[in-house]
């Protein structure tokens, strides 16, 4: 049976322990559509390649940047802005202007 995954969802029957026998198709459907969802998502689903429309036009610029970061620099700003509690936006561009002043975005 193929996958039916990404036009729709299959529906699942529950198994029970000690109670339902269960065949050897039950996990291959399973595999079938988590095969079908990986080739769907890919290998970076994480990482937006291209703008959704979503992101305010002042953060632009920063989002772009985090997008061409080395690993290293991108743990640490993940680390700035995951402890940016109560900072406010100058406030934390502030920052990342003093710890990267070649980032690319405007104060």
């Amino acid at each position: 049976m193929a996958a039916l995954y990404p036009g729709e969802l299959r529906v699942w029957t529950t198994k029970f322990d000690y109670t339902t026998i269960v065949f050897a198709d039950h996990f291959n459907t399973t595999q079938d559509e988590l095969t079908a969802l990986l080739r769907t998502v890919g290998l970076t689903p994480q990482i937006a390649r291209n703008d959704p429309g979503s992101t305010p036009a002042s953060l632009r610029p920063i989002v772009d940047w985090l997008s061409r970061s080395p690993s290293a620099d991108l743990d640490h700003a993940l680390d700035l802005i995951e402890n940016s509690d109560g900072k406010t936006f100058a406030a934390l561009l502030s920052e990342i202007n003093i710890l990267w002043p070649d980032w690319g975005g405007e104060s």
